[in-house]
């Protein structure tokens, strides 16, 4: 006769309420790690853009601009608010507004309840990079979610020479 094969029953709820306390522990850091990578996603894109600003003002020899773009495939800058989206221009006949050819790149809204808060700047709604690379003016970009209150977030600091650096701070 052939022995018997397989589980018990106490040993398959023993396996299951393993599991579970696992998946318990587990859920919460995983949670904490998505929204830590929604922060961290925002600000590489902002950086992504401003050095692509620096490098294109300095290839082009003209004035490139980073502005707020609330109203997607339109050619003005507009808005006030950072997380719902921007654009990378090249003010390539110096008139100082966006016209049809002069858009390099765009980006979309960020992510649901990121915030991206500019200080600092002469004007905190775009930012320009010189045909030397230096920037316009200097400021911070502090990006942040929302939802929690007194974590981290990113703290983006263009300097005087258009260069950029990040760091961390605390959200308030």
């Amino acid at each position: 006769m052939r022995p018997i094969r397989g589980f018990t029953l106490i040993e398959l709820l023993t396996t299951v309420v393993i599991a579970v306390i696992l998946i318990t522990v587990a859920v919460p850091g995983f949670r904490s790690m998505i929204l830590n990578n929604r922060i961290t996603t925002a600000s590489n894109t902002l950086v992504g853009f401003l050095n692509a600003a620096r490098a294109n003002a300095i290839r082009e020899g003209r004035t490139v601009t980073v502005c707020v773009d609330n109203a997607p495939g339109s050619l003005s800058c507009s808005g006030t608010d950072w997380a719902s989206g921007w654009k990378l221009w090249v003010d390539r006949n110096s008139n100082g507004s966006v016209d049809s050819g002069e858009v390099v790149r765009t980006q979309n809204a960020m992510a649901n309840g990121i915030t991206i808060t500019a200080s600092g700047f002469a004007n905190s709604t775009f930012i320009q990079y010189l045909p030397n690379g230096m920037s316009g003016s200097s400021g911070d970009f502090t990006v942040c979610d929302s939802s929690r209150t007194g974590e981290s977030g990113v703290k983006i600091t263009v300097g005087p020479t258009g260069q950029v650096l990040s760091s961390t701070v605390t959200c308030s």
